[in-house]
C-alpha cells in the first residue's frame, strides 16, 4: 500500500515536473517571438554531434544535435551565438543533415535576441522541443492517474 503510493506521488511529480519544463520552454519562446529584436547575422561554422550511439545490444539509433556558431552586431557589439532554438532538440540522422543544410558556413541569417541581454540569441524562436516534454508530463501525469485509481489500496 505504501508503495502504491509513492509510486503515485512519483509519477505526479516526474510529470509534473515534465509539464512545467514544456511549458516554460513554449513560454519563453512565445515570449521571444514577440519581444525580441533581430538582427543579420552569419554562420562562422556548422556540423553535427551524434550522442547515444548506435549499440548493437540496444539497438537504439543514434540522434543528432545541430552545432551551429554564428556572429551577429548589436549596437556596435559584436557577438557569437551558438544556440539554434530553444530547448534541446535532437534529430535522426536524416532530419539532422535537412535542417543543417540551412546553415552552411558563410551564410546571412536572421538573429533573434533579447533586447535587455544582446548575448541571449537564437536562430529561430519556435518551441520546437517543447511538445516533447508536454506529452510525456501529460503521459505520466496519467500513468500516477491511473496507478491511485486501478492499483489496490
Amino acid at each position: 500500500m505504501a508503495g502504491n503510493i509513492i509510486l503515485t506521488i512519483v509519477l505526479v511529480a516526474v510529470g509534473g515536473l515534465f509539464l512545467a519544463a514544456g511549458a516554460y520552454q513554449y513560454r519563453v519562446a512565445r515570449a521571444a517571438q514577440k519581444h525580441w529584436s533581430t538582427t543579420d547575422g552569419v554562420v562562422l561554422a556548422s556540423g553535427l554531434d551524434a550522442f547515444d550511439g548506435a549499440d548493437r545490444k540496444s539497438r537504439t539509433t543514434p540522434r543528432y544535435v545541430l552545432q551551429v556558431v554564428y556572429e551577429y552586431r548589436v549596437n556596435d557589439q559584436t557577438y557569437e551565438g551558438r544556440q539554434v532554438g530553444f530547448g534541446g532538440t535532437s534529430y535522426a540522422l536524416e532530419t539532422a543533415r535537412k535542417k543543417l543544410r540551412l546553415y552552411p558556413q558563410g551564410i546571412l541569417v536572421t538573429v533573434y535576441y533579447d533586447p535587455t541581454n544582446p548575448s541571449k540569441a537564437v536562430l529561430e524562436p519556435d518551441a520546437a522541443g517543447a511538445w516533447i516534454y508536454l506529452l510525456l508530463g501529460l503521459i505520466i501525469l496519467l500513468g500516477g492517474g491511473l496507478s491511485a485509481w486501478l492499483l489496490p489500496q
